[in-house]
Formats: C-alpha cells, structure tokens, sequence
C-alpha cells in the first residue's frame, strides 16, 4: 500500500485554499467542457457534478501552469482526498469516488491536450481516515499558534492536537507506516518547539512524546540491504556457474 501521501498532507490547506475558492464566474466558464460528465448516466449521483467539475476543471488549470511536478503531484492527490469527502453520503464505496476522479481528469486530458500522471490506485477508506485526522491535526495546531480558543478554553486547541497525536503515537512505536510515522516525527517536533515557546500553555499541555526514529531507519534501510544482498548473491552464484563450467570444459 502507498501510504507516503501522508508526507504531503501538511501541504494540503494550500490546494483547499484554490479549490474552494474558484468563483462562480470561473465555474460557468468550464461548463461546456464538463457536459459529457453533467449529462451522463446517473453513477455518480451522490456528488453534486454540475458544481464539482467545473470548479475541478479551474483547479485543474491552476496546476497545470505550475511547472513544479511535485506540485501537481500533491495538488492531484488532495483533489483525490477532497472528492471522497465531498460526497454527501457516508459510506459510498471507494470505486465511485475513484471512477469519478479518474473521469474527471480524462475529460481534462481530452479538452485540455494535458495529461496528470498520478496513480491513486492504492488509496483506500483507511488512508482517507488517516488524512481527514492529520488534516485536524494541523487544523488544530494552525489555530493553536492563533491563539484561537477551542471549546472556549485558550489550550484545548493544543489540547485536541495531544490526543490526535498520541492516538497514532502506538503506530510508530509498533513500527507500522514509516510514512505516517515520519510525519508525525516532523509534526511533534514543530508542535513541542512551539509549546516550549508559550508562557500560557506550557504549563499545563505536556510535550508530545516522540518514538525512536533510529528504529524507523532501521526498518526503511533493511528492504533496501536486503536488495542488494539477494543481487549480490545472484552475482557470485552465476560467476561460480561459469568457472564450474569452464572446469569442466577444461577436464573433457
């Protein structure tokens, strides 16, 4: 499974920021290029299609024009995650969500003479779970260097990061989703450099307890030596298969 979009979420409020605020006036111009879809069969019925594909053919445009590939790439599997949440009905099966962002960018690519190659084929309801949660995660936080309050309570946004946070904390201490782990590693420590900057909550919100990354390494780092041993052995089991051969061409 493809969890390293977990990498990524932190760069999300970005692309939220261009999707939701596309004006009507540019939705209206991306009308015609979204008939096909608007007047098609009835399969993606649980999305409001009239307003979401040309809102999602103007956020198409404004990535296109970007030239940095990382950034298409991010803005791509944010659209990916914004889809599956847009839908007004719970618990629609993953498939429509996918075939709708699948049709969504064809029909772009058929328009448009521009083709976004993201594969999101590994993208499920648990990792869409994960993304909504670090998605708070950072929400909360956000509103914690604002100094917002949360339930009326000047730390309970800071608060509400701490329970996030240690909810995946076992995860990691388990070594499971590197990717996922190493984010949270980037997020506590942004999140207890700033606590220990603030004189009002310091006190009172205990610093989010951070795993032991050298483990984390040592589970990304065995798969690749594991790679190159197996490579390695392939290469002298066929250099002895050549000597044996050579001997025994000799002793005849």
């Amino acid at each position: 499974m493809d969890d390293s979009i977990y990498n990524d979420v932190s760069s999300f409020e970005e692309y939220e920021s261009i999707l939701s605020t596309i004006s009507e006036e540019e939705r209206t111009s991306q009308n015609e290029l979204c008939h096909d879809i608007i007047s098609g069969p009835t399969k993606y019925s649980d999305y409001e299609v009239h307003n979401i594909c040309p809102s999602v053919m103007n956020y198409l445009n404004k990535l296109q024009v970007n030239p940095d590939d990382s950034y298409k790439v991010k803005g791509c599997k944010y659209l990916y995650y914004a889809l599956y949440e847009m839908a007004p009905k719970m618990h629609i099966p993953n498939d429509i969500t996918y075939n709708l962002y699948n049709d969504l960018l064809e029909t772009y690519h058929l328009k448009k003479e521009y083709k976004f190659h993201i594969n999101v084929d590994n993208f499920n309801s648990d990792i869409f779970k994960t993304i909504k949660n670090l998605l708070n995660l950072y929400d909360y936080f956000y509103k914690y260097k604002r100094k917002t309050q949360c339930k009326n309570k000047t730390c309970d946004c800071a608060e509400e990061c701490v329970k996030i946070y240690n909810e995946y904390i076992v995860k990691c201490n388990n070594h499971n989703s590197s990717s996922l782990c190493t984010e949270l590693y980037k997020f506590a420590k942004e999140f207890n450099n700033h606590l220990s900057q603030d004189n009002v909550c310091n006190d009172k919100i205990t610093k989010l307890e951070t795993f032991n990354r050298y483990h984390l390494k040592i589970i990304i780092v065995i798969p690749i030596i594991l790679i190159f041993a197996i490579s390695f052995s392939f290469i002298i089991l066929y250099k002895v298969k050549n000597n044996i051969i050579i001997y025994l061409n000799i002793m005849h």
